[in-house]
């Protein structure tokens, strides 16, 4: 918690310095505001890293072999890459 609230303190402090500052356009403060609310931060680990039936469902489908690290690799991220292409044409 402590660490979220940092990054949120340092984000806060980076819109209100932002108003200040002289040398950028009012445009250009509008971008760069609207590009500090995209900010996605990511501290620690997800909630669902504890949730042992989501990551059986989510994981179970690979196998991995002992000291194949580049073949484990490659199934991983062709893996990775139809789940997100399966995604995106939901």
């Amino acid at each position: 918690l402590k660490a979220n609230e940092l990054v949120e303190n340092i984000r806060l402090s980076f819109e209100e310095n932002l108003d200040k500052l002289q040398w950028i356009d009012g445009p250009t403060k509008k971008e760069a505001k609207k590009k500090l609310k995209k900010i996605n931060q990511k501290i620690g680990y997800p909630d669902f890293i504890k949730n042992q039936t989501y990551l059986n469902e989510r994981y179970g489908g690979y196998t991995i072999i002992e000291n194949e690290y580049f073949n484990n690799e490659i199934k991983v991220s062709m893996r990775e890459q139809r789940r997100t292409i399966l995604k995106y044409r939901k």
